[in-house]
């Protein structure tokens, strides 16, 4: 399963040097990309945005096929209004979602449909940071089916 998360890495960071948003701290930075959870030394959850955070929320292993599902969690900041950080995070999600284009992250295949969703986890977008979750099932063999 690492070797998933380092592949998915290299592509979500291939996406995210293409863009840049206002950061707290002021200017514009690239979103930061994390696997896991925040890094140390961040205090505050946002204090780290623009950021994408990639971790594994958990799997399936059946007798023909291994499902793994992995989420995806965005997050920018706007100092100016509301529709422009929705058009950030409506502009980070859509970028993501590129994702499915090359849909091989050999010896895992992204499958289809991609769910996501905009807002907290009530929809709501706390003003003046905005989210995004993607969730994405990626298929493989089963565990017993790999060699050593």
């Amino acid at each position: 399963m690492n070797d998933l998360l380092t592949i998915l890495r290299t592509r979500i960071q291939e996406i995210a040097a293409a863009v840049s948003y206002p950061a707290p701290v002021g200017g514009t930075v690239h979103p930061a990309v994390y696997v896991g959870s925040k890094p140390q030394g961040i205090d505050h959850a946002d204090s780290n945005a623009p950021s994408i955070k990639i971790r594994i929320l958990g799997g399936i292993d059946e007798q023909r096929e291994r499902i793994i599902t992995v989420h995806v969690l965005c997050s920018v900041w706007s100092d100016t209004d509301v529709e422009k950080g929705s058009t950030d995070i409506n502009d980070l999600t859509l970028r993501l979602l590129s994702l499915q284009r090359d849909r091989c992250f050999t010896p895992y295949q992204l499958a289809l449909p991609v769910r996501w969703a905009i807002g907290d986890e009530q929809g709501n977008q706390p003003h003046p940071f905005y989210y995004a979750n993607i969730s994405l099932q990626f298929r493989a063999m089963p565990l017993a089916d790999l060699k050593s």
